[in-house]
């Protein structure tokens, strides 16, 4: 993209605009326009109020300019805060993510939150209910400014001809939840493992994230290693989408952080 060329009407808010790595431009509204020198390949819109539908492609009609003149594109509502939340459970022992975009259709993303703190099946909301807990996982720059994101919309959802969703250990003692998804439909995510406390055994979450080789599913959004490229650090959230409960670790030491890799673990 070269630049905005026009904002739309009927928010009540003026918006900001959020460029890789981090540089924030507003307020800005009708009207006005944004020119990016040289050009980016993405960027953040926050200030929607009201919000709108996601899933409807003219509930934004911004004016952009791109360099050719035509280009595809995909807008993605947000599911994660513009910024990184703060107070959310830390206190893990062990914490790593990578994200593989070397090569296209290919991609794939592991977090690993492990050796946790004390937390509560209740913590962890409810997933197994139709309309009950979805979760976004959200990627941060040094800054704290949103980088990349994941949305898993799996309330109570069928995959496969079986619940997406099960729980861990007997319905009267619950210590968690797994989701399994062969499909991938909600930006790629495979499986995803979260574990409360008990006794001496900690809390744990894991995620698997990715695009099929076979290239029948490809939902995985990309862009999140472009964005993170040259990060000194990354925060990484898993953030509850029915309330304010999110699970985070600020990954200190990072090992790879290029255009198509990233590998950061949280320092020993």
């Amino acid at each position: 993209f070269s630049g905005i060329l026009d904002f739309p009407v009927g928010f009540s808010a003026p918006f900001s605009v959020i460029l890789p790595p981090g540089q924030v431009y507003g307020p800005l509204g009708p009207g006005n326009s944004l020119a990016f020198a040289p050009g980016v390949r993405r960027f953040v819109v926050n200030g929607l109020d009201p919000l709108v539908d996601g899933s409807q492609p003219d509930a934004f009609p911004i004016k952009l300019a791109s360099n050719p003149a035509e280009a595809s594109f995909t807008v993605r509502p947000l599911t994660c805060p513009s910024v990184a939340r703060l107070g959310c459970i830390e206190g893990w022992k062990k914490a790593s993510l990578v994200v593989d975009e070397r090569r296209p259709g290919k991609e794939k993303l592991l977090l690993r939150l492990g050796g946790g703190p004390e937390i509560q099946t209740s913590d962890l909301g409810d997933p197994l209910a139709l309309g009950g807990t979805d979760y976004s996982v959200c990627a941060y720059d040094a800054a704290g400014l949103l980088a990349g994101s994941l949305s898993l919309t799996g309330a109570g959802r069928v995959c496969g001809g079986r619940p997406c969703w099960k729980a861990l250990g007997a319905a009267a003692d619950t210590r968690g939840y797994v989701y399994k998804d062969r499909d991938l439909a909600s930006d790629g995510i495979g499986t995803i493992r979260l574990r409360s406390s008990r006794g001496v055994s900690p809390s744990s979450i894991s995620l698997v994230a990715a695009n099929q080789p076979a290239g029948a599913h490809q939902h995985f959004p990309g862009g999140i290693t472009a964005a993170l490229a040259g990060a000194s650090e990354v925060e990484v959230q898993l953030v509850r989408r029915d309330g304010t409960q999110c699970f985070g670790a600020t990954l200190d030491d990072v090992r790879r952080s290029d255009a198509t890799f990233l590998r950061a673990n949280l320092r020993p």
